[in-house]
């Protein structure tokens, strides 16, 4: 991922279930000073141990064109949650098909 830092804008990395804290803090500081957006992607129940200037949260709920043993699936749109570094924290649903 550190490497990555060095030549791309956006990272989108999957985290080990125990990444330390340090590693996680030098990687966040890495991506700030390249101007990188990192994107840390976590399974609970693990969690991203550094400071996060913003946290995503994307979960599907709907699953439109099933029927009960028959149809097929026409989408699946996720719901995603943004939390800002100050605590708020806004819900946007997305369009997918």
């Amino acid at each position: 991922v550190s490497v990555l830092l060095d030549g791309m804008s956006v990272v989108v990395a999957d985290v080990p279930r125990h990444v330390r804290a340090g590693d996680a803090r030098r990687l966040v500081a890495r991506a700030r000073e390249r101007d990188v957006v990192l994107v840390p992607v976590i399974c609970p129940p693990s969690q991203w141990p550094a400071t996060a200037s913003r946290r995503l949260h994307a979960e599907g709920r709907d699953w439109p064109g099933l029927g009960v043993g028959s149809g097929l699936l026409t989408s699946r749109p996720p719901v995603v949650r943004i939390g800002e570094a100050d605590g708020t924290t806004r819900e946007r649903g997305v369009l997918a098909s």
